[in-house]
């Protein structure tokens, strides 16, 4: 059974003055891959399930949670985390939610928050535990940079360990009722090539980061070097996804998947602003846009055909409804009390379409749409533009 400690015996805990780092391990993977890599702000709805069902697993309470799916994952780590504790030996000190210092070759240092550690002060061993409430990809932990990071502060905090363990806890989202965990031991004697790792990635990071320079209206005016940039899947996750110059490269490439022999005849910079350069990027955009819409629709429809992906799932957004007899429903709102006038106020009208209705011929035509215009009665939305072949 779980020891308590003084953190336990909140109902709520309160982690509001808690801080973030400038290279947080959390986030580290994604810079080692790119060093131009930073993160987007701001919070999501998955986010905030993983914080309310990691505030239930810290109180061991689960009855602030909002849904029975935050439930299920909350007791699906409870399980596995006390059948997996069952195996050490006893005498242990827990500690949860805790803020593990991390210092770094080059003066550099970082933090981060472990959701557990655990501590044999006799056998000077540890065990660093870590939930995962998420559905995503996650690197075993021995080359995992979270784990990585998260160890180096264990050792750091605890001079006289000499091993630590690592696990992450895994719930399966599917209605099983026991997830993964996975598991490795580090030694202390690991400890310096492990600083070097980090130490080498966090600086990496912050000196091609320093390219990056924008105006007052969030126009890059600096980009990192192209040859210090590595796209992957991850660029999603990046703040800078739509001003990186890799990405433009990583877009030429799939243009010569999509479209080879059009592909071919349109190699470009993608850092340059001249004219000719732009040209080639727009219509380089607009073949990765129509292969981009036919593997989105490839993936739904393979999704609704049963094939399960790693980290994607079929949803549903909605079935929208519509008007297909428009007459008779104008008949049925009245009959409930709404006028025409205020139907006709929440709907579109296609001035054009409608104009193409009048018989007589294209003078008739513009006469209805003159008469309409010298009524007060049609308005101008702005002026939009597209780009044809000459």
């Amino acid at each position: 059974m779980i020891t308590k400690t003084e953190n336990q015996d909140k109902a709520t805990p309160d982690h509001s003055d808690r801080g973030h780092a400038e290279d947080a391990p959390s986030g580290l993977k994604y810079k080692a891959k790119c060093a131009g890599f930073m993160g987007r702000e701001g919070t999501s709805e998955a986010a905030e399930k993983g914080t309310r069902i990691h505030e239930a697993l810290e109180v061991r309470d689960s009855s602030a949670l909002h849904d029975e799916e935050e439930t299920e994952i909350y007791e699906q780590i409870v399980k596995m985390e006390d059948e997996f504790l069952s195996g050490f030996p006893a005498g242990r000190v827990d500690k949860f939610e805790i803020q593990l210092d991390i210092e770094l070759d080059y003066g550099l240092s970082t933090f981060g928050t472990c959701d557990r550690f655990t501590y044999w002060p006799a056998a000077n061993s540890g065990l660093l535990g870590d939930y995962k409430t998420g559905v995503s990809v996650i690197d075993p932990p021995a080359v995992n940079w979270q784990t990585k990071c998260y160890v180096i502060g264990a050792f750091q905090k605890e001079p006289e360990m000499e091993s630590c363990g690592f696990v992450f806890y895994v719930p399966f989202h599917d209605g099983s009722e026991v997830g993964d965990t996975m598991y490795h031991t580090f030694y202390r004697t690991e400890l310096p090539t492990l600083i070097k790792e980090v130490s080498d990635a966090i600086r990496e990071a912050r000196r091609v980061r320093a390219h990056w320079t924008f105006d007052e209206n969030g126009k890059a005016l600096s980009q990192p070097p192209l040859s210090d940039l590595g796209p992957s899947v991850d660029c999603r996750f990046c703040a800078r996804e739509e001003h990186c110059p890799a990405m433009g490269a990583l877009i030429c490439e799939v243009a010569k998947v999509a479209s080879p022999k059009a592909a071919s005849k349109l190699q470009f910079d993608p850092t340059s602003q001249d004219p000719t350069e732009i040209e080639k990027r727009y219509l380089v955009a607009k073949i990765v846009i129509a292969w981009a819409e036919r593997e989105k629709r490839a993936a739904v429809d393979m999704a609704k055909d049963g094939v399960e992906f790693p980290s994607l799932k079929l949803a549903s957004m909605g079935s929208p409804r519509y008007v297909s007899d428009k007459a008779y429903f104008t008949q049925i709102a009245a009959k409930f009390g709404v006028d025409i006038t205020d139907i006709i106020e929440e709907v579109s009208i296609p001035l054009t379409k409608i104009s193409k209705l009048i018989e007589g011929g294209k003078e008739k035509q513009e006469e209805f749409l003159d008469r309409c215009d010298e009524a007060g009665i049609i308005g101008t939305s702005a002026e939009r533009f597209t780009l044809k072949a000459k």
